[in-house]
């Protein structure tokens, strides 16, 4: 059985614990887990729904969003996003075009 180690650091990046994950179950809890920071007196998690980051913070029973981003970055971030998939879109018909004229050429 493959085993793995899971090293845990504090903010300030000293090493906790060491912890051997025979099954992968810790790694699997800690990955689910990886976005949530607790102090003392609150709970702070970080969110990404397509690409739209928020930080909210959780404080007896209170919600506060601590970071958004902005929507004008977000409209262009996905702007980007669609201008990339359009450029690859026309670029492989221009080469599917491309060789199918050179494979016409060469068979007449």
């Amino acid at each position: 059985m493959h085993s793995s180690r899971i090293y845990i650091y504090d903010l300030f990046g000293n090493l906790i614990e060491i912890l051997d994950d025979r099954s992968t179950k810790e790694r699997n809890k800690l990955s689910k887990e990886r976005k949530i920071f607790m102090t003392d007196n609150a709970t702070y998690k970080a969110s990404n729904n397509f690409g739209f980051y928020r930080i909210t913070k959780y404080y007896n029973n209170e919600v506060e969003i601590i970071y958004q981003m902005p929507v004008f970055d977000y409209l262009v971030k996905i702007l980007q996003f669609m201008l990339v998939i359009f450029f690859a879109i026309s670029i492989t018909i221009t080469l599917i075009q491309l060789i199918s004229d050179e494979y016409k050429k060469t068979r007449k």
